[in-house]
């Protein structure tokens, strides 16, 4: 199949191209990693496809709002309790 023919089939089915969802994919599957384990956030990056983590803090920040640290901390909540003033 050309791979042209096949992009258009694949965004005509999913409203989305191809490179668009690896990395909507990538980034839900970073977001599992890091609300559900303690892997450092530079091997999860790896793990999910990404070899800078820089580019990768950078694109997850850009489909959440926040850096993966934020996220990983308002996921799995900070482990400290605010002490009253």
């Amino acid at each position: 199949m050309n791979p042209d023919y096949m992009a258009k089939l694949f965004k005509e089915n999913t409203g989305k191209s191809i490179s668009l969802y690896i990395k909507e994919s990538r980034i839900e599957a970073a977001k599992q990693k890091l609300a559900g384990t303690n892997i450092p956030i530079s091997l999860i990056a790896q793990m999910v496809g990404y070899d800078s983590f820089s580019y990768f803090s950078s694109l997850f920040h850009d489909a959440t709002g926040m850096t993966p640290g934020k996220y990983r901390r308002q996921m799995q909540g900070s482990g400290r309790e605010k002490v009253p003033k």
